[in-house]
């Protein structure tokens, strides 16, 4: 490869290191984690190593590796790369460091974390205490619980729950990554896999860390009994309600596009308008009533097959008029995203017969190049994915005021995660090279002490 050619991609990387830096300073957009998962792939992959002949083609295959990681394998790579590349066992010290910092983690949030939550130890809950100006540092448990009340004592309950729920999120996502790979003998492709799940674990936080909150309504006093988190309203807590029990149905994706209104224009383009993306969805039998905010806190479907569907399911809710009512309604993504989050060919099928494509149940992707193809989910209407009200959860709070509650709760949960996130890309981001000196500094201690 010519010297030019190297040189662009240095600068190329440069560029990408940059953007890294300016989107680590950003808000938690939903679309942040998407960019920085992006670029940093751009700043990992060895394009040294492609088969170019000349600038040109290294700025359509730059271009193309942002844009379509799949079309740029095919065109550009062909799998080479991965196979050839060699996993250092540098690389692999650092993944093996970044499971355990998770792997302690979990167990410091509830040996210890989840009992700090109290008025001696938690500025927040102090913050909280009506009667700030007293001494209460020679309180005993006892009568601490007593003093704070049994508001303050329910705001520190919920917190409690959602640690729990945290470390359990934490403990599994782990697991899963650890009974899925063997790192002893690891591929380029499984390395890269892990390597995403695990610096990027906290994508979607918020849709899946209520899964155990009612677990942890049961379990949390367990944890905290004879502690200075001690806390005798956690069984109080109103626990979550599934809402396919609450309001029992025929629960199905079906289409809520009106009939005379096209997801796609003259042009094969999608026509990209809110309802339009909310154009499949599942109506529940819940009427909006008044102005309420009833969040959707946690969701995992199952269709009567036995298929997960939740890759292709937005997680809120919007209210859909059917009649002169409306109701609480769960949307899919837009139908045309609907390849870049399918990840097997048993979702696919369901999918397929949804949109009227069932004669198609053999290919691997939906054909959205095809005008045919357009033109049947233009005027789909009777396909249907009917949901298994015994495998499926969409959890709400049990009253308009525990939504309130919870989310009040949340706030603090969502700081504690920032901070967990800050330490993590203290100690490994490899951006810079003072954060890099220090994991390799960690690793080292970590081979001394065995």
């Amino acid at each position: 490869m010519n010297e030019n050619i190297l040189k662009y991609i240095k600068n190329e990387k440069d560029i990408a290191r940059y953007k890294i830096s300016l989107l680590d300073k950003r808000t938690n957009k939903s679309y942040k984690y998407r960019l920085l998962s992006i670029e940093r792939d751009f700043v990992e992959y060895p394009f040294e190593k492609l088969n170019l002949k000349d600038l040109d083609e290294l700025k359509d295959a730059m271009s193309l590796f942002k844009t379509d990681r799949k079309q740029f394998e095919q065109k550009f790579a062909k799998d080479i790369v991965s196979k050839t590349k060699i996993i250092s066992k540098e690389q692999i010290k650092i993944l093996q460091n970044k499971i355990k910092y998770y792997e302690d983690l979990y167990i410091y949030l509830l040996d210890f974390k989840i009992k700090e939550i109290n008025l001696l130890q938690n500025e927040y809950i102090k913050s909280k205490f009506k009667k700030a100006n007293k001494d209460i540092s020679s309180i005993g448990i006892d009568s601490l619980s007593e003093m704070e009340g049994v508001h303050l004592s329910k705001k520190r309950a919920r917190i409690q729950v959602l640690i729990y729920c945290l470390s359990r999120f934490i403990y599994h996502k782990i697991q899963d990554i650890k009974n899925a790979f063997d790192l002893d003998d690891i591929s380029f492709v499984s390395y890269e896999k892990i390597r995403k799940e695990v610096d990027n674990l906290f994508i979607d936080i918020k849709y899946k860390i209520f899964k155990h909150y009612n677990d942890g309504i049961n379990e949390v006093p367990l944890l905290i009994n004879g502690t200075l988190g001690h806390n005798n309203f956690v069984n109080t807590i109103y626990p979550l309600i599934n809402l396919m029990d609450k309001h029992p149905g025929n629960y199905s994706i079906k289409r809520l596009l009106s009939k005379d209104i096209d997801f796609f224009d003259e042009n094969n383009s999608p026509i990209n308008k809110k309802f339009i993306q909310r154009g499949l969805g599942i109506v529940t039998p819940m009427k909006r009533v008044g102005n309420e905010s009833i969040k959707l806190l946690y969701l995992d479907l199952w269709t009567k097959n036995g298929i997960s569907i939740n890759v292709i399911m937005n997680k809120e809710f919007f209210n859909h008029m059917v009649g002169d009512d409306y109701f609480k309604t769960i949307p899919t993504m837009p139908v045309w995203t609907f390849n870049e989050v399918i990840d097997n060919k048993f979702l696919l099928r369901e999918v397929l017969s949804l949109l009227s494509l069932d004669e198609a149940s053999l290919v691997d992707e939906i054909d959205f190049d095809d005008p045919l193809v357009l033109n049947k989910i233009n005027t789909m209407n009777k396909g249907r994915i009917f949901i298994c009200p015994e495998l499926s959860k969409i959890f709400i709070a049990a009253t308009r005021s525990e939504s309130e509650h919870i989310k009040e709760s949340c706030v603090w949960i969502d700081l504690l995660i920032k901070e967990i996130k800050d330490d993590y890309k203290n100690i490994f981001d490899p951006t810079t090279l003072k954060n890099k000196e220090r994991a390799d500094r960690m690793i080292r201690v970590r081979e001394l002490n065995g």
